[in-house]
């Protein structure tokens, strides 16, 4: 097209352009070719202009074609940018929507924790009474039992006295009323054996009221008649034991535990092992009055197995921490 039009301007240039003389520009004017001339070059001009102009035309509709596509193309972009804003908008209000459901569930799951945890509380705790109240059953069968045989002569009833309330003082106190008084730190087992001991016949007549220590245990020691008699009952008190199994010993007992041991000695036992394990326990454990009254006595010893056999519970259970 642009080739086109450049040939019709020099067509028309040169027609335009010729040098002609007067006589030959009158006779084309007489002829006609002056005017046949002009024709052709504005034929030629004519038609630059129409090419220029469809031309012009194609490229001014190409230019609203490309307009209008680029038009469309705008709307799209900005319809996707505002479905974008939208979806972003929406992003955060999903975000925050979240945020606070996350705040919702962990304020839900800490009340939930708090209120398992309060139930579980409450249910150790049901646990425990229940195993305190069954203990307590047994124990209150166990103590009745151990203390209905003692007092019917069915146990220890050959021994002498202090060896018998020694012995049953211990099986109290490892048993199942020891056990109570460990968990909950009730002493009324301890109480209820007291009185069981001072009530009985046998302790009104057996024991005068006061007595001396160094006597009683020098009696008990020449009731038991042979070293094998005395040696058990004074490995039955906890004698003999080493180390982790050793039974925890206070002073009355410990005096017993030694008079015994020394009246077992096959050859050269003292004459009065009573004394001399008195003498023993002082310089050991201290100071122990020599003189007593029953119900003193009972109470002291009934103490004494039954601080005994708490300490032992309490090794026993750091050996299980361990």
């Amino acid at each position: 097209m642009l080739l086109e039009l450049a040939n019709g301007i020099r067509v028309a240039e040169d027609l335009s352009g010729r040098r002609r003389s007067v006589f030959s520009r009158m006779i084309d004017g007489i002829t006609g070719k002056s005017a046949q001339a002009d024709r052709v070059a504005l034929g030629a001009l004519a038609g630059g202009q129409r090419a220029l102009m469809e031309w012009v035309t194609e490229v001014t509709e190409s230019s609203a074609v490309t307009n209008l596509t680029l038009a469309r193309v705008t709307r799209q972009v900005l319809d996707t940018r505002r479905r974008l804003a939208q979806a972003d908008a929406a992003g955060r209000r999903n975000a925050e929507g979240m945020r606070l459901l996350a705040e919702f569930l962990d304020e839900a799951l800490s009340q939930v924790d708090d209120r398992l945890t309060r139930i579980e509380r409450r249910l150790d705790w049901i646990e425990r009474r229940q195993d305190v109240l069954e203990l307590n059953f047994t124990a209150q069968a166990s103590f009745e039992l151990s203390v209905g045989a003692w007092a019917s002569g069915q146990t220890y009833g050959d021994l002498p006295w202090i060896c018998q309330v020694a012995l049953l003082a211990w099986e109290v106190a490892i048993g199942p009323a020891g056990q109570v008084e460990y968990l909950t730190g009730d002493h009324r087992y301890r109480d209820k054996l007291i009185n069981s001991i001072l009530g009985h016949e046998w302790t009104r007549r057996a024991v005068p009221a006061p007595f001396t220590v160094s006597g009683l245990l020098d009696e008990a020691a020449n009731r038991l008649h042979t070293p094998e008699r005395r040696l058990l009952i004074a490995e039955l008190l906890g004698s003999g034991l080493t180390g982790r199994l050793a039974t925890p010993m206070w002073p009355l007992c410990a005096a017993l535990v030694t008079a015994l041991e020394l009246a077992a000695i096959p050859e050269g036992a003292p004459e009065h092992p009573g004394k001399i394990a008195l003498e023993l326990v002082r310089q050991r454990h201290g100071w122990l009055d020599g003189s007593a009254e029953p119900i003193g006595f009972v109470r002291r010893i009934v103490n004494e197995q039954a601080d005994a056999a708490h300490v032992l519970r309490a090794g026993l259970e750091n050996d299980d921490d361990e």
